[in-house]
């Protein structure tokens, strides 16, 4: 797997629960089993902001040439992963949300994984591995 589809994969799912925040967040965060009131609502739906612009930054860096910018947003993205890993770990260990909790743990090891592994390592990223994938 090359960067290219790491990017392009946080974008997807970055987009899905970006507008799902935005849009239904009473929705998704009962597929969790948390219900939220007004306060939780807005940051909610702010958070679901956030997110779309985590997706347009992974879309645009997806067609980056190899470049101290990639690798800058790379590792940006993947201390941004590990925290929200750590985040949805503890709260998966500590609280009843459910089997629901451990897919968002499993996505955000994966994503701290793919990033981890073009940000700190030698191999090619973005372009170079792409042609002889």
């Amino acid at each position: 797997m090359n960067l290219k589809m790491v990017f392009t994969l946080q974008a997807i799912v970055a987009l899905f629960f970006g507008l799902a925040l935005i849009s239904a967040p009473t929705w998704l965060l009962s597929q969790y089993g948390v219900t939220a009131h007004y306060d939780g609502l807005i940051l909610s739906r702010l958070f679901g902001a956030a997110l779309l612009t985590i997706c347009f930054v992974c879309l645009y860096m997806s067609r980056e040439p190899d470049s101290a910018t990639l690798t800058a947003v790379t590792k940006a993205l993947c201390f941004g992963s590990a925290l929200a890993l750590l985040v949805h770990l503890h709260q998966q260990l500590t609280t009843t949300i459910g089997p629901l909790g451990w897919f968002s743990v499993v996505l955000f090891a994966f994503f701290t994984a793919g990033y981890a592994r073009f940000a700190f390592s030698k191999v090619p990223s973005v372009q170079a591995e792409s042609h002889s994938s």
